[in-house]
């Protein structure tokens, strides 16, 4: 594929600005000197000069940095700043299913068919679908596999069909048997979002807003163009996408995957609310019991809720999201400490394990 790349006369003027923002980190009083270290990483290596950093200690201690997303915004960029949290919204899918299933109104094993009977009724292109469990869903294990399969909620310019109609789930195909091993897909958290909204009888949107009182946290969804706010994202190590991406995918679509806004801050909070309450047991799962891998030992590893770090005994979780020219991470660990981290590009240096770095600090420093 041949691009037409619009920026390149800017890198050059970007080295300066790498340094500029370096040197402008600001961190509250406290905060352990590897946050700043982290700060600079991405800076240097992942190109990403806006970041938002929040660590909160196993004393509930809150410490924060940020970095100016350039020269001309040095003043822009503070705690509060939006970002798109991208994938670091399954989660909190996952936290709502988890609340239904200590509430007994579905069970880990509890089939799609059985809370879609319309499953049963006609043909089904795939009977292996009839199989797939909430348990499924939530370690990425239901048979639908990204690498193998069209990802039908990132095809440009169309509509999917999760989740306007599970009539149509009938005519899709697995790509492996359901709970054999795990395969990160976007579709399941999207068909976790179609069972949230017929358990609960309301949209998705709605019944997460009110669930985690996302108002009230300054969280909301995205409909796509930028609000208020929020960063202002850096397109110029992104070859393929430019700042008009939103045009092509159905953001309502991605309520439940990669559908919200906010700050570092705010998810934080309501992760450390989400890990303190026992309405949402089993979000913090760290047991083997708990745990299922991909089909090699070197792949992805899922609990009910994240990524499991095979490290320190699989004593922390995690999350990355990704959108074009935005990023997130999320990490929390067996003493409830929490780190979460927004950029306003997109990782370049895959080398550089976020997961890796900070579990290092905080499990050497506790």
């Amino acid at each position: 594929m041949c691009v037409i790349y619009p920026y390149k006369w800017q890198r050059t003027f970007f080295k300066i600005e790498q340094i500029y923002s370096k040197y402008h980190i600001v961190c509250n009083d406290g905060a352990p000197s590897w946050m700043n270290e982290f700060l600079e990483k991405n800076i240097k290596d992942n190109k990403i000069l806006g970041n938002q950093l929040i660590y909160i200690d196993k004393k509930k201690i809150v410490y924060h940095c940020e970095s100016p997303t350039g020269i001309l915004n040095v003043d822009k960029m503070s705690v509060k700043t939006l970002f798109r949290y991208g994938s670091n919204t399954k989660p909190i899918t996952a936290a709502y299913i988890l609340k239904l299933i200590e509430e007994k109104k579905i069970r880990l094993d509890t089939s799609l068919s059985e809370i879609f009977p319309e499953l049963n009724n006609g043909k089904i292109r795939d009977p292996r679908i009839l199989k797939v469990k909430i348990i499924n869903l939530l370690q990425h294990s239901s048979g639908f596999d990204r690498m193998l399969s069209k990802d039908v909620m990132f095809e440009e310019d169309s509509t999917p069909w999760c989740p306007y109609s599970i009539d149509k789930l009938k005519n899709q195909v697995l790509d492996f048997y359901p709970g054999q091993y795990s395969a990160y897909d976007n579709r399941n958290s999207c068909l976790l979002g179609m069972v949230i909204e017929r358990i609960s009888g309301k949209k998705y949107r709605e019944a997460i807003s009110q669930e985690f009182n996302l108002k009230m946290r300054n969280i909301n969804f995205s409909n796509g163009p930028y609000v208020k706010n929020e960063v202002k994202y850096n397109f110029l190590y992104n070859e393929y996408r430019f700042e008009d991406y939103y045009k092509k995918f159905d953001f309502y679509a991605l309520s439940s995957s990669a559908g919200l806004i906010g700050n570092a801050y705010s998810l934080a909070i309501l992760l450390d609310d989400i890990v303190r309450d026992d309405k949402y047991n089993k979000f913090l799962a760290l047991t083997e019991k708990d745990v299922l891998c991909g089909k090699k030992n070197s792949e992805e590893c899922f609990n009910y809720s994240m990524n499991v770090l095979r490290k320190y005994n699989n004593s922390f979780q995690f999350k990355y999201g990704n959108l074009p020219s935005s990023s997130s991470f999320s990490l929390i660990n067996k003493n409830k400490e929490i780190v979460v981290w927004m950029g306003n590009a997109e990782r370049l240096d895959y080398r550089f394990k976020f997961e890796v770095f900070i579990a290092d600090k905080i499990y050497l420093s506790n």
